[in-house]
């Protein structure tokens, strides 16, 4: 328990000096695929939008795709298919809920617990209105057997989509990665 509140607490506190960032502007974060070495971030790729709902789109819509707090130039058909991917499994009534759990399997490697955890922004509708958001891990990868703590949403289709969204994001900073 503790390990896993210093964890998201770590986590939560990367989040800031990309946050100051956007936090003039109205633009959001999105998504955040967190890649851990243990309790330490050792990269982020964060998708900003000035509209967090997933449903709507317009001419209006606005993306910024950083890898760790540099802006990267990506096609906004691409960046808007991400935000269209999201809403599999930004709310409860498309994920089904988020489950996380601990892998009870581990094993004896040396070295650090790699892996990946994919932040939404999580979505709480009342009257088809959104009341509250909230950034929230909804799927993790274990890069190795050491990496133990497990985020997936409950429905496939959601599980699917995070995947995908997760592989996309995985590749846009293999191709910008210095």
């Amino acid at each position: 328990m503790a390990k896993t509140f210093l964890t998201a607490l770590i986590l939560f506190m990367g989040l800031f000096p990309i946050m100051d960032v956007h936090a003039q502007n109205d633009m959001k974060l999105l998504l955040d695929a967190v890649y851990l070495s243990d309790d330490r971030v050792t990269d982020h790729v964060s998708l900003w939008g000035n509209d967090i709902d997933p449903n709507s789109s317009s001419v209006d819509d606005r993306y910024v795709l950083q890898i760790n707090g540099e802006t990267v130039q990506v096609p906004a058909s691409l960046l808007a298919s991400l935000d269209h991917q999201r809403r599999d499994f930004s709310y409860d009534s498309q994920s089904g809920g988020i489950r996380a759990f601990n892998n009870k399997v581990q094993c004896m490697m040396a070295g650090p617990a790699t892996g990946v955890m994919l932040h939404s922004r999580y979505l709480t509708y009342e009257n088809h209105q959104i009341v509250a958001d909230e950034m929230r891990p909804v799927f993790s990868k274990a890069q190795n057997c050491i990496f133990n703590t497990h985020y997936q949403p409950e429905r496939i289709q959601a599980h699917v989509s995070a995947v995908e969204v997760l592989a996309s994001l995985h590749t846009i900073k293999a191709l910008f990665r210095k």
